[in-house]
């Protein structure tokens, strides 16, 4: 696991003021098809993680990270948490090895406390059009968040298949919406 530390610059800091005001006054595409938020057993990748974890909608469409960062404000205006963990996951895939999934978490709570919560998005990639889009969208994101919380950001890769206990989280959570 490696953790940096970057300033964003004018540009970076501009492009992901723009997301973050499309997305909350819902004029971005992505609003209307980001799907819901949505609360899992447990951390598909952090077995050590004891607290709850939400999904920001589908982990294979890039849309779901409007309703991360819509989330996310949320958690910062109206219940006045603090961001204390940023962490992109990048997963092996079978295209080759400088391929990858890549998810994105926040670890959100009061300084006084530490981590109280983690929110979760994927559909974003190292190696197509519209997952790296939505890449390019979250670190931009995330180096204005290191930056104006002073937290760094680290990355941990994980090995191909490692996305598949998500998988099996989701299709628990929707058996147990279905019943």
């Amino acid at each position: 696991m490696a953790a940096h530390r970057a300033i964003a610059d004018r540009q970076t800091y501009r492009y992901a003021l723009k997301w973050i005001m499309e997305v909350l006054t819902g004029t971005h595409p992505y609003t209307s098809i980001c799907g819901p938020l949505r609360e899992l057993d447990r951390h598909p990748f952090d077995p050590s993680w004891e607290g709850p974890v939400a999904l920001a909608g589908s982990p294979g469409v890039t849309a779901s990270i409007a309703r991360f960062t819509r989330s996310l404000a949320l958690m910062i205006v109206r219940r006045n948490l603090d961001i204390l963990g940023l962490r992109r996951y990048l997963i092996d895939t079978d295209f080759g090895p400088d391929k990858h999934r890549v998810f994105y978490e926040v670890r959100a709570g009061t300084l006084k406390h530490g981590p109280a919560e983690v929110l979760l998005v994927g559909g974003c990639t190292d190696y197509s059009g519209e997952g790296g889009r939505g890449k390019r969208t979250m670190d931009a994101l995330f180096l204005v968040l290191s930056d104006i919380f002073d937290v760094p950001i680290e990355e941990v890769h994980l090995s191909r298949g490692t996305d598949r206990a998500l998988d099996g989280l989701l299709k628990t959570a929707q058996e147990l919406i279905e019943r």
